[in-house]
Order: structure tokens, then sequence, then C-alpha cells
């Protein structure tokens, strides 16, 4: 969250490809959660709820490779965990 101005802007993740930016390159794979944030303003308050949310990684292998995506394997290697 940023201040700029009169305005914030807020950075909450990503719905589609969320990872641990602290990671090292090398060692870079996506995270299996959706990251998103619900921003609301009632009677002069505002407020940001962050969340996260878990989903399975199996459905999103047979999704993927019953989509036609072009090189879905290289695709689904970021959600495989590199030592």
């Amino acid at each position: 969250m940023r201040r700029l101005g009169d305005a914030w802007y807020v950075n909450p993740g990503s719905v589609g490809l969320a990872y641990n930016w602290t990671l090292p390159a090398d060692t870079f794979h996506a995270d299996p959660w959706a990251e998103y944030a619900i921003v609301t303003s009632e009677g002069g308050r505002n407020n940001i709820e962050f969340l996260h949310v878990p989903f399975d990684v199996r459905s999103l292998i047979e999704l993927i490779k019953a989509s036609g995506r072009p090189h879905p394997e290289t695709f689904l290697a970021l959600y495989q965990a590199k030592a």
C-alpha cells in the first residue's frame, strides 16, 4: 500500500500467478493460491481486506492439459518447487 498525493495505491498480489518474491530467482515457483484485495468504504471509513485463497493444483493441471493451450508443460512447470 502506498500513498501518492491524495490517493492510496494497493497492490494485493496476483490472482493469476502468485509467488514469493523473496525467493532467489533460481528457486522461483508459483504458489497454489490466488491473492486479491477487497476495498470498501462505508460511513467515512475505508477498509482493505487482503485475501489468500488456495486452489487445487491437480485440477489446474487437468484443466490446462485439456485446454489446448500451447506448451502447457512450460506453464505447469511453474507450480513445481525447485530446490
